[in-house]
């Protein structure tokens, strides 16, 4: 017997366009499923957000790893300036978010 489950949309489509316009991509043709568009996904998304890890070891405080943290994180909108990047987890979880939308 298989169960169906719903999964809850992590990201509004105003968080997705804001992250596409970070990865310097168009909202409308970036979420085309085609293998043209992964690939391009994919390379921005490792050029334009930087790879970071000094946070986990110089920080008294434990990095959140929700996925709305992140993403604000990333976009700058979490009240600590410019965007700025997270390690694998933080990365590869929120991109993984942004790719299940389509």
């Amino acid at each position: 017997m298989t169960t169906k489950t719903t999964r809850e949309m992590t990201y509004d489509p105003s968080q997705i366009e804001a992250y596409l316009n970070v990865l310097g991509l168009d909202a409308k043709s970036s979420m085309i499923p085609t293998s043209a568009n992964l690939h391009r996904l994919v390379e921005a998304n490792i050029t334009h957000i930087p790879y970071e890890n000094l946070f986990i070891h110089y920080n008294s405080h434990p990095m959140s790893m929700e996925y709305k943290v992140l993403l604000d994180r990333m976009l700058g909108t979490d009240g600590r300036g410019a965007g700025r990047g997270s390690y694998c987890m933080g990365l590869n979880g929120v991109f993984g978010q942004v790719l299940s939308v389509t």
